[in-house]
C-alpha cells in the first residue's frame, strides 16, 4: 500500500451479535478472537479488488479502561474509501455458519493451548486440528450447511 493510508472502523463483530466489552475480565482474549474471526468473515464477503489499496486490519484504541480492538478498513486512495464505505454499509448483522464455527474452534484451540500451558495436557496430546494457526478447511457440503441462514 502507498505510505499515506487512512482507517474506516467496522466494529468489533456484527452489529446484532453481542461482544466483549471492554472492563470484562476476559476481555482481551475474547476482543482478540471475535476481531479475528469478523476480520476474516469480512474478508470472506467483501474481498478487496484486485488494484484497489485496501486492507482488512484490526486496530486497537485507547481507552480509559484499556484499550479496545475494532476491525478497519485500511485505505489509501478514493477507489479504496469507496470499496471501504461499501463494506461498511453491507456489513453483516450476524455471524454466518461459517464464522460461528470458527468461533467455537479458536475457542477450543484458546482451552487446549492453555490446558498445556498448564500442565493439564501434554502437547503430543493436542488434537491435530488445533496445531494449526487457523481452522481447518470445510469441505463444500459443510460450509453450504453452514452458510445457510439461521433462524430466529
Amino acid at each position: 500500500m502507498p505510505g499515506h493510508f487512512e482507517h474506516l472502523d467496522v466494529g468489533p463483530a456484527p452489529a446484532l451479535e453481542d461482544c466483549a466489552q471492554v472492563g470484562e475480565p476476559d476481555y482481551q482474549t475474547r476482543s482478540v478472537l471475535e476481531c479475528r474471526v469478523y476480520r476474516r468473515m469480512l474478508q470472506r464477503l467483501h474481498p478487496v479488488p484486485e488494484g484497489v489499496a485496501a486492507a482488512f486490519v484490526v486496530r486497537e484504541h485507547p481507552h480509559e479502561m484499556g484499550c479496545y480492538r475494532e476491525v478497519a478498513i485500511r485505505y489509501a486512495c478514493p477507489e479504496a474509501l469507496n470499496f471501504a464505505l461499501a463494506v461498511e454499509h453491507g456489513a453483516p448483522l450476524q455471524w454466518d455458519g461459517v464464522a460461528l464455527y470458527e468461533l467455537a474452534w479458536f475457542q477450543r484451540r484458546f482451552e487446549l493451548r492453555r490446558a498445556v500451558r498448564e500442565g493439564r495436557l501434554t502437547l503430543e496430546a493436542l488434537p491435530r486440528q488445533y496445531a494449526q494457526s487457523k481452522p481447518p478447511e470445510l469441505d463444500a457440503a459443510a460450509l453450504e450447511e453452514l452458510l445457510r441462514p439461521r433462524l430466529p
